[in-house]
């Protein structure tokens, strides 16, 4: 969802902060990936990068936009793992004085209210966590109620794009 995001709104030079080998960070790296290439746009692998367990989020964001900074690798969209990335990310851009999101353009994941709700906010990805949590307990009550016989289809959730001023509208 992050790249087709950024790719509504004409980014070509698209990087991306993942989170440590996990089974989640992976499947949404391989999301990333695919996107991309089905739309016709190169994957460069320098501009990937990967965060460590134990390291920050926010900081990773920060190391990650001045790394590619210095090496003169200038994306024009980032897509991060989490909110604190992009966070992190847009900080270290602004310090760099890339205009946000003019030539950059910065989206999360997570939609955590106070990370994504700053004075330059970040548009995210919403996990529908609120509905998680609505649904999750008159699931299992369901299911304890029909003796587990409830289908799956009643665990369905839906993701969605919060767009903020880090993207440009279309």
């Amino acid at each position: 969802m992050a790249a087709q995001h950024l790719l509504n709104r004409r980014c070509k030079r698209i990087a991306y902060l993942r989170g440590p080998r996990t089974p989640v960070a992976d499947q949404r790296f391989g999301g990333f990936i695919e996107t991309l290439r089905d739309a016709g746009v190169i994957v460069r692998q320098e501009w990937v990068a990967e965060t460590q367990p134990g390291e920050g989020d926010y900081g990773s964001g920060v190391a990650a936009i001045k790394r590619w900074h210095a090496s003169k690798i200038e994306p024009d969209g980032v897509a991060t793992y989490t909110d604190l990335l992009a966070a992190g990310t847009r900080d270290a851009a602004l310090e760099a004085r890339m205009e946000i999101p003019r030539t950059l353009q910065v989206i999360g994941c997570g939609n955590v209210f106070e990370v994504c709700e700053t004075r330059v906010s970040i548009t995210s990805i919403d996990l529908a966590c609120e509905e998680l949590g609505r649904r999750v307990p008159r699931l299992a009550l369901k299911c304890i109620g029909e003796k587990g016989d409830s289908s799956l289809r009643d665990g369905m959730f839906s993701p969605r794009v919060v767009q903020r001023m880090p993207t440009r509208t279309i």
